[in-house]
């Protein structure tokens, strides 16, 4: 990966129900936040070709993985719901 593209910070958070939740942040680490959302296939590594631009922009790209991609596992029930709990939780750590 090239340096203008690494992680500010590439880790992971455990969630309630076990799970880990992978995340990225790219950018400036004390700028302006907001949530890059990958497709499918996709992980939160996929911020990096973000990072540049957000940099220059003052911006902090906080890339999370989604359920069943990366390090999140799928809950079978209420995909949704498990996204918004890794989001969340992301946000209660991070603030």
């Amino acid at each position: 990966m090239d340096t203008d593209r690494e992680a500010v910070e590439d880790g992971t958070l455990r969630l309630g129900d076990g799970r880990r939740l992978g995340y990225a942040q790219y950018g400036v680490p004390d700028g302006e936040p907001f949530f890059y959302f990958h497709g499918h296939p996709g992980s939160r590594l996929e911020g990096r070709f973000a990072h540049a631009a957000a940099a220059a922009a003052g911006l902090r790209v906080l890339a999370l993985d989604r359920p069943g991609e990366g390090h999140l596992l799928i809950i079978d029930h209420m995909p949704d719901l498990a996204e918004r709990s890794g989001k969340e939780a992301y946000r209660h750590h991070r603030g």
